[in-house]
């Protein structure tokens, strides 16, 4: 829901602000950062194309061009319906347990 939520602005999206916005948000440990052997991204950053890719293919989100080599990202109305739905569920669950939905 991280990407999506980035991308509910309705602005086009780089491969790599992307990568930075998960990132942040998850603070993951240093380790999972570093490049693996034998390959040029880390666990977590093909853990994120990976998500990507998911997203593109339930057509979530699309890509909508390249820049500077990125693929360029934007949310679809489909991705738009289901984070409306996850907000929904999250304020019911919130009047449900007296918590604040988020």
């Amino acid at each position: 829901m991280l990407i999506l939520e980035l991308e509910s602005d309705g602005a086009d999206h780089e491969g790599a602000a992307i990568d930075e916005h998960v990132r942040v948000a998850l603070a993951p440990a240093p380790d999972d950062l570093k490049a693996q052997p034998k390959m040029s991204r880390s666990a977590f950053g093909n853990s994120i194309d990976w998500a990507k890719a998911s997203l593109t293919e339930e057509k979530l989100h699309e890509i909508v061009g390249k820049r500077e080599g990125q693929n360029v990202y934007r949310i679809t109305a489909k991705g738009r319906d289901l984070l409306a739905q996850e907000k929904r569920r999250a304020e019911l669950f919130a009047k449900a347990y007296g918590r604040r939905a988020t």
